[in-house]
């Protein structure tokens, strides 16, 4: 899926000739702390909710906001590229240009992006969840994969997450299975260290707290 296929006029822009006190009242509207701020099409940059909270007693925007050129994406961008952007600047939302003109094309929110997610077969799939840990010299897919088959399931996905150490990581494992403990019991056999099972209904939770896990997701 590419940035052109979100909707991307949910979120309203600010412009210069803004208030301030509006620009922050519409912040807390769409539960965001950053906005698009536009002037005829063109995007100046990001403001940022704490920025203009701190500056209320100036009458307009102006130009309080961040101007980084890179935090955008275009209309081509795979999903996957715009959640990783978005965690790259620590972003509440991210701005859609064209990539023919670079014209405004709106803007895209975390929330909405992981309501997409949410809808995708490996996250809906009826399952069963694993999160494994592991010293990252340790890690096989291929061997993980099998000790899955050999139970008679399937793994639908994976995707890897770095602890505070950085030798450590965990490997979060989609299973087509419910019943998991067959196989948690083979990998226990096999050494793995299990940190943590979800049932379907947890899991689309589990990847909002830990969306920036997403960036190493792998698709099996």
């Amino acid at each position: 899926m590419r940035a052109s296929e979100l909707k991307l006029d949910d979120l309203p822009f600010l412009t210069p000739s803004d208030s301030v006190e509006d620009a922050i009242t519409m912040m807390d509207e769409c539960k965001v702390e950053h906005m698009a701020v536009v002037e005829k099409r063109t995007l100046l940059g990001i403001a940022h909710e704490n920025f203009l909270m701190d500056n209320i007693d100036r009458p307009k925007v102006d130009d309080m906001y961040d101007p980084k050129s890179d935090q955008f994406v275009y209309d081509s961008t795979h999903l996957f590229e715009v959640v990783q952007k978005m965690n790259e600047h620590k972003l509440s939302i991210i701005p859609v240009l064209s990539e023919k003109d670079s014209w405004f094309l709106g803007s895209v929110s975390l929330q909405q992006l992981m309501a997409v997610i949410s809808e995708m077969p490996v996250v809906k799939s009826p399952g069963g969840i694993i999160i494994l840990e592991m010293q990252l010299r340790d890690y096989s897919l291929s061997q993980i994969a099998q000790i899955v088959e050999n139970n008679s399931a399937v793994l639908l996905g994976a995707f890897i997450t770095r602890s505070p150490e950085a030798s450590v990581i965990e490997v979060t494992l989609k299973i087509n299975k419910p019943n998991i403990q067959p196989i948690v019991q083979s990998l226990e056999r096999f050494n793995y260290k299990i940190v943590g099972t979800f049932d379907q209904g947890d899991y689309t939770e589990y990847l909002r707290d830990r969306y920036d896990s997403l960036m190493n997701y792998l698709n099996v």
